[in-house]
């Protein structure tokens, strides 16, 4: 439980980080993060986008969203919050929390799910 919670923050981190509306030297350049999940081969690529776009892709080695890929695109704003949960036992499965932000969603090798709060909830906490 505590591995799953520390992973869960690294990414909020990096997620919160990157959507911030901090001033960057190049404001029209996409931003993309890459991060490992520990004890699995999933990479996760956080890529902000201008016009408040954001993208978290789910896979290996690939940064940009493609129709080879697991991805999920939302839009940002002052609160958007994206919650997901890595399940121990199976590695492969992500479970995300819905949100009214998400925008579309390319899920092509099951290993994303997307749970309403109530179930999110029960599973998870």
């Amino acid at each position: 439980m505590k591995k799953i919670i520390y992973i869960l923050s690294l990414i909020a981190i990096g997620s919160i980080y990157s959507c911030s509306e901090k001033k960057q030297k190049y404001n029209n350049e996409p931003s993309n993060f890459f991060f490992k999940v520990p004890g699995t081969d999933i990479g996760i690529t956080t890529s902000k986008v201008p016009g408040a776009q954001f993208y978290v892709v789910f896979a290996k080695d690939s940064v940009l969203p493609s129709d080879t890929v697991d991805y999920i695109k939302y839009e940002t704003n002052q609160s958007t919050e994206l919650e997901f949960v890595f399940d121990p036992r199976n590695k492969k499965a992500i479970y995300i929390l819905a949100s009214d932000d998400i925008t579309e969603i390319n899920i092509l090798n099951d290993s994303l799910e997307i749970l309403r709060e109530a179930e999110f909830d029960s599973l998870f906490f």
